[in-house]
């Protein structure tokens, strides 16, 4: 989409004169991106990425003396495609800006674009994590449930399986169910695979809950002397995530873990082009930028979602 900075002689007239002390801007602010820390970050060079879903061999077993040794092949069972988009937006310069020297509008209004593309993008992302129920915005489960689900399947012969979401109230006890997750959680030949999150995501009305949850000595809510076990084992972190559109709260590791599943592919940040827009004869000059990325969610073991 191209915004049309039109500054004809009525509404915008105000622009071209030097009586105009200053404008109240309050979209003029620093971008709000933090889609980085619930997301592992992909370099790319290629307009899509592909992965595959495979599992390892089974277990070893009890051979007589002289017998032959099974032999096994990897269980390979489907890949995915995570494919890039465009992302951009623009302005224009007019005649008039030009002629009546309004360029410290221009340079504002550059700032402002280079804040919209970054947010544009977090915003975006955040479709992920305000979606966890549904697959509109994680499509790339190898397994094909969503992000949040008790039916999540594995590979082995057995199909162990493994469930990531508890549907519940941020406390005491659903966090202590979501430690519990991550100590028995099961890799795709249904084998033992703890993990150890390291971050508590929460919506900001979450906020002190998640404070009291994880740094009282004692257990919160409670009139006894119960050590509060939660603060004890574990060396996580709450963070809040102000793009949250509900009282979610989710448990996640650090995504720097190779095998963290929300991904997002990038191959250009934000670039900023100016140029004569020639088509019209308008006498105009084009400010443009654009990005290229996209995101996807490969596997849920390294999310545990409470509440959503």
């Amino acid at each position: 989409m191209t915004y049309n900075i039109a500054w004809d002689t009525s509404t915008n007239k105000d622009y071209f004169k030097d009586l105009l002390k200053d404008t109240f801007d309050t979209t003029a602010r620093e971008a709000l991106v933090e889609y980085k820390t619930l997301f592992r970050e992909v370099s790319s060079s290629d307009q899509y990425e592909r992965w595959a879903r495979h599992a390892g061999l089974p277990d070893s077993e009890d051979i007589a003396d002289g017998g032959a040794i099974s032999t096994y092949e990897p269980t390979f069972d489907t890949t995915k495609d995570v494919t890039q988009k465009r992302n951009a937006l623009g302005f224009k310069v007019t005649s008039g800006m030009k002629k009546f020297n309004k360029w410290y509008e221009v340079n504002d209004l550059t700032k402002n674009l280079s804040m919209k593309m970054r947010e544009s993008k977090d915003k975006d992302l955040a479709n992920l994590w305000n979606n966890l129920t549904s697959t509109t915005y994680s499509p790339g489960m190898f397994d094909g449930v969503e992000i949040a689900s008790t039916a999540h399947t594995t590979l082995d012969a057995g199909a162990t399986g493994f469930s990531n979401y508890g549907n519940a109230a941020l406390g005491v006890g659903s966090l202590e169910d979501a430690f519990i997750s991550f100590d028995t959680m099961v890799d795709d030949m249904g084998d033992i695979s703890p993990k150890k999150p390291n971050i508590l995501a929460v919506h900001p009305n979450e906020r002190f809950d998640a404070i009291e949850l994880l740094g009282s000595e004692l257990k919160p809510g409670t009139a006894n002397n119960d050590i509060n076990s939660l603060t004890k084992d574990f060396n996580i972190n709450y963070f809040v995530y102000h793009r949250a559109s509900s009282a979610t709260w989710w448990v996640v590791l650090d995504t720097k873990d190779p095998k963290y599943g929300p991904i997002c592919i990038t191959t250009q940040e934000p670039d900023i082009k100016v140029q004569d827009d020639v088509e019209g004869l308008t006498r105009s000059i084009a400010v443009t930028s654009e990005q290229w990325y996209q995101f996807d969610c490969l596997d849920a073991r390294c999310i545990y979602v409470g509440d959503t």
